[in-house]
């Protein structure tokens, strides 16, 4: 009897233990499913490829307020839209750098019902697209900001995302959301100068021609004749050497301060510097000369005009139209007592 009451006590035992070894098998089952279940999905990734980064070849980017489009052009960069100009190869080289960094941290919503509250509809969003010849490498709505960072949504997905705004990875906002000016080109001349060989200045007050001989600056001077003709070049000597030499300064690295909009060469005396302004001509080793056309004061009223400043052209340029500061501008229209 107390045989078959241990038989029976092991096999109730064993089948407990089967039932617990199910159980608990069932348990880590349901523990693992919810696990998968709260998983969320995977972030895209946004950021532009390293390789994709040296191939980009345009730049779109379109807002409720203007649509710029930029193409690559041999090294550097064109504006092609809303106008056709030279672009900042270094503005274009810095956004395409940031592009590489873009990364999505948080996913805010699955759908599409907070597009309008946080800007990111097509009619509302920044929208940044780059292109590797015929294939987008970047394609990005950008809302408002937020608590979380920049809001974004792809084209191709539907959700509201959290884009990093900080850090080594950031999102530069600043670099995509300028207007017009700061994608153009603003470098007129940019040149050494001890490369100066040769200075010349032309206006209604004569012409003054400076020349670097054996490390000595020469000069001679054309008097202006009744009928605004020059006269006979004749040797001076009575400059000081040390204002070529600011002026060189100054123009070695001349910027446009801002551009024409709806003036034309004639409206800004271009054509005419010679009396409206001055023409200067900067001479370089091994031949190459920079002209600038200086015309009439710039009647600009931007945020960026400065008083006195003037209307602006290279000669052998693609037709730009600068206002330049007044103290550059200076040199063009300047007489002999200047460099006295």
């Amino acid at each position: 009897m107390r045989a078959a009451h241990k038989i029976l006590a092991s096999a109730v035992f064993v089948a407990l233990g089967a039932g617990g070894l199910c159980l608990l098998r069932d348990q880590r089952k349901l523990i693992t499913a919810d696990r998968v279940r709260a998983t969320p999905p995977a972030l895209p990734s946004i950021a532009l490829a390293k390789d994709d980064a040296q191939r980009v070849t345009k730049l779109e980017l379109t807002s409720p307020d203007l649509k710029v489009t930029m193409e690559k052009r041999g090294a550097g960069w064109e504006l092609t839209a809303p106008i056709v100009t030279e672009a900042s190869r270094a503005k274009v080289g810095e956004a395409i750098q940031n592009l590489e960094t873009l990364h999505l941290w948080k996913q805010l919503d699955p759908g599409t019902s907070y597009y309008d509250q946080y800007d990111l509809t097509e009619e509302k969003a920044l929208h940044i697209v780059a292109w590797k010849g015929a294939d987008k490498v970047v394609d990005l709505f950008c809302g408002k900001g937020s608590s979380d960072g920049q809001l974004v949504r792809l084209p191709d997905r539907n959700g509201m995302f959290a884009l990093i705004n900080w850090g080594p990875q950031s999102y530069a906002g600043f670099l995509f959301t300028g207007d017009l000016r700061s994608w153009r080109e603003t470098s007129i001349f940019n040149f050494a100068p001890d490369d100066a060989v040769g200075v010349e200045i032309q206006n209604s007050k004569g012409g003054l021609t400076f020349a670097k001989i054996d490390g000595r600056w020469l000069a001679t001077r054309e008097k202006p004749k009744p009928d605004g003709q020059l006269g006979r070049a004749t040797p001076w000597f009575g400059f000081d050497a040390t204002k070529i030499e600011t002026l060189l300064r100054d123009y070695r690295a001349l910027a446009a301060e801002d551009f024409g909009g709806e003036v034309t060469r004639a409206e800004a005396g271009i054509d005419d510097a010679e009396r409206t302004g001055g023409v200067i001509r900067i001479r370089l080793k091994g031949g190459p000369v920079l002209s600038l056309r200086v015309g009439k004061v710039a009647n600009n009223r931007t945020r960026w005009a400065i008083k006195d400043g003037r209307w602006a052209a290279k000669d052998g340029g693609d037709g730009t139209l600068y206002a330049i500061a007044p103290w550059p501008a200076a040199w063009a229209t300047a007489d002999a007592h200047r460099f006295e």
